[in-house]
């Protein structure tokens, strides 16, 4: 114990390694440890004034500290506070390990702990450890659900087959996508609710695509005081937690999304929505005022701009795109290029025409076009998730990050990674089992000394004359195509769980994999 007491009474002379001057608490803080090396309290307040001023890594040493106290002097359990504190502390230094492994050993109910936990997904989706993050969600939705009131809730709903479904599924266009992935899940019996309800978000972005789902819902609810009320009980609903799969495996959305389609197409389903007659009758007119004549095919097509930040590595520059737009007007198609008023104007251009920028753009007109176009040409934002609800094909260009591949079974192609330092590209396993295979954020990037690449506007026009071919029964794919999609389908991500492969079902582009198929090498 003499030993121990030395230890833990030393360390306190080299915390204030960043600034020699000493603030009041500070020494505060430091005279009660002196005077009680034990006093686990003062030290667990030093850390705190630490972290708040930003000396995260004293903070660390603090922290630990505390804890060696508590686990070697104490009665009690060490604090769930501390815990949470300590991980805090190394998430803020992009240690997100031994972050995650400090909040496993929290309790989920602890208020310091969830207030942390938030600021650590966010840090943690922003630097791409996103298997980390899921296992954080997994671990204190599972602890939470498994509470015996909890339980019995959860059996009383199944029982009475209701299922109260959050209002996140409709606060942006990309989460109403997945109002899919709920229904068929339904529809496959593989969640026991006969009378799901929807809770509508107050921001709901097109009202319109909502009220195509109406009829797969006992009921929507739109009132504001009647969610707010609902809103606590559906934070206790299993399917608002995770996805169950029919084995017991829970699943993060994407992962689930990808082995629900696979079902739905093994079982020969079509798809859910289909576009009402007079929404198509109002949509050809408003279609032949844009000069767009009667029977006339055209391309939806949404490339997604610099508008939120914080996500600009999804962004990509509509020019590159002309190419196509070329090909696809000079086999007598239309472009009819989407998004928000705020988007950069596209040039003039024959038989394109810039929908975003004209008087004709609304709600439902938007539905229209995401359901009658002879495909989507889109990026990774949330309308192109929109267009396969209505059983419309698409593809995803310039697919960032890589981890993200769409699980609706069409054609993509994803940005690149190149390495500054080795002046090569990144091979997709290198990607995957990095957090730059899985992130958001270009600071991710800048801090491995890579940039991303986008596609050119040779990759775009190929892989949209592959969809005209897929659709008019003209693409062939070659044993060495198949192949090569067989060992990009069996990529493996090795920080997740162990032996998970590379989520979605969405082919690689032939001529993109071909021409960079060196990548799918280990």
């Amino acid at each position: 114990m003499k030993t121990n007491q030395k230890k833990v009474n030393n360390t306190h002379k080299f915390l204030n390694c960043e600034n020699n001057k000493l603030s009041v608490d500070e020494y505060k803080y430091l005279k009660l440890i002196e005077k009680n090396p034990f006093d686990s309290n003062a030290r667990y307040l030093l850390g705190n004034l630490y972290y708040q001023t930003g000396n995260y890594k004293s903070a660390i040493v603090v922290f630990k500290q505390a804890i060696f106290i508590q686990l070697n002097y104490s009665d009690n359990n060490v604090s769930d506070d501390i815990y949470a504190c300590l991980g805090i502390s190394y998430a803020m230094i992009g240690n997100f390990i031994d972050a995650t492994t400090c909040f496993e050993r929290c309790n989920y109910q602890n208020s310091l702990c969830n207030k942390f936990i938030g600021e650590l997904r966010n840090l943690i989706r922003q630097n791409g450890y996103l298997p980390l993050l899921q296992q954080i969600d997994l671990r204190n939705k599972r602890q939470f659900l498994n509470q015996p009131q909890i339980k019995t809730l959860n059996e009383m709903f199944q029982q009475l087959s209701i299922c109260f479904i959050f209002d996140n599924y409709t606060y942006a266009i990309g989460t109403m996508g997945y109002l899919d992935t709920i229904v068929k899940m339904i529809k496959l019996g593989w969640l026991p609710y006969k009378y799901p309800i929807l809770l509508v978000h107050e921001n709901c972005p097109n009202t319109w695509y909502l009220n195509y789902w109406k009829h797969y819902f006992s009921a929507i609810i739109e009132n504001t005081a009647l969610k707010k009320s609902l809103l606590p009980l559906t934070s206790k609903i299993e399917i608002n937690a995770y996805y169950k799969m029919p084995n017991g495996e829970l699943m993060e959305q994407i992962e689930a999304s990808t082995h629900i389609q696979k079902q739905w197409i093994l079982e020969k389903r079509t798809h859910l929505l289909k576009l009402t007659d007079s929404d198509t009758v109002r949509g050809q007119e408003y279609l032949n005022k844009m000069g767009v004549p009667d029977n006339a095919w055209f391309v939806a097509v949404h490339v997604r701009e610099g508008i939120e930040r914080g996500y600009e590595i999804r962004d990509s520059d509509i020019k590159t795109y002309k190419l196509a737009f070329e090909t696809i007007t000079q086999k007598g198609g239309w472009v009819i290029r989407m998004g928000g008023r705020r988007m950069s104007i596209f040039p003039p251009m024959q038989n394109v025409i810039d929908y975003v920028h004209t008087p004709f753009k609304n709600e439902w007109m938007d539905v229209f076009l995401w359901a009658k176009c002879k495909f989507f040409l889109g990026t990774q934002s949330g309308p192109a998730l929109i267009p396969q609800t209505f059983g419309v094909p698409s593809i995803m260009t310039n697919a960032v990050p890589l981890s993200d591949r769409p699980w609706f079974n069409d054609l993509f192609i994803p940005k690149l990674i190149w390495s500054e330092e080795g002046k090569r590209f990144l091979t997709f396993s290198e990607i995957l089992n990095s957090p730059m295979g899985h992130a958001y954020s270009q600071q991710v990037l800048i801090g491995h000394k890579c940039r991303l690449i986008d596609n050119s506007p040779e990759d775009i026009n190929e892989v949209v004359v592959e969809m005209l071919r897929l659709l008019d029964g003209t693409q062939v794919y070659s044993e060495e195509d198949n192949n090569y999609q067989y060992k990009f389908n069996n990529l493996k991500i090795n920080n997740g769980r162990d032996g998970q492969k590379i989520k979605g079902l969405a082919r690689i582009g032939q001529n993109f994999i071909k021409k960079y198929n060196y990548l799918l090498e280990s």
